[in-house]
């Protein structure tokens, strides 16, 4: 199968719609990091069930690029960009933007993970102090009196 060129108008399309969605991810994604940072957690979930619908979204347009690409013996990388070149400069502009909001989108994405991972030993750490503490109440018996022996009863006394 002989490769058909690369429609411009149809490449720039969807790098438009794409760049439209990734646009909207980028959004969600800040909106996550403010409740981390914020430690409103009532507003992870809802935000996790969001980012889930744009990621499925926008492998939908990650397929649909490649497959334009290939079916005219393009990929990402150097033939694109020559492809680009000779192509109208709004054309470069769409695809730059794209590519601009997806590596915002992978950097937010990472910095919400450190965020996430922060909070996550901050409560294993308490969690911690917390059981700890519990486990030293366990030393006084129901007189409030310190337990000295395991077994609960008094060296010396039978």
């Amino acid at each position: 199968m002989t490769p058909q060129a690369l429609n411009p108008a149809a490449f720039s399309a969807l790098a438009d719609e794409e760049a439209r969605v990734v646009a909207e991810f980028v959004q969600t994604l800040r909106q996550e990091q403010e409740a981390l940072v914020a430690g409103q957690i009532d507003q992870i979930l809802p935000l996790a069930e969001a980012k889930e619908v744009y990621c499925q979204r926008l492998d939908i347009y990650a397929r649909k690029r490649l497959m334009l690409l290939s079916g005219s013996g393009l990929a990402a990388g150097p033939k694109l960009d020559a492809w680009l070149e000779r192509q109208a400069p709004s054309l470069q502009t769409s695809w730059q933007a794209l590519l601009k909001l997806a590596d915002e989108a992978r950097n937010l994405n990472r910095q919400n993970g450190q965020l996430i991972s922060s909070r996550m030993q901050s409560n294993s750490q308490a969690l911690n102090v917390l059981l700890s503490a519990a486990d030293r109440t366990s030393l006084y018996g129901p007189d409030g009196q310190p337990r000295t022996g395991l077994g609960g009863r008094m060296l010396g006394k039978v």
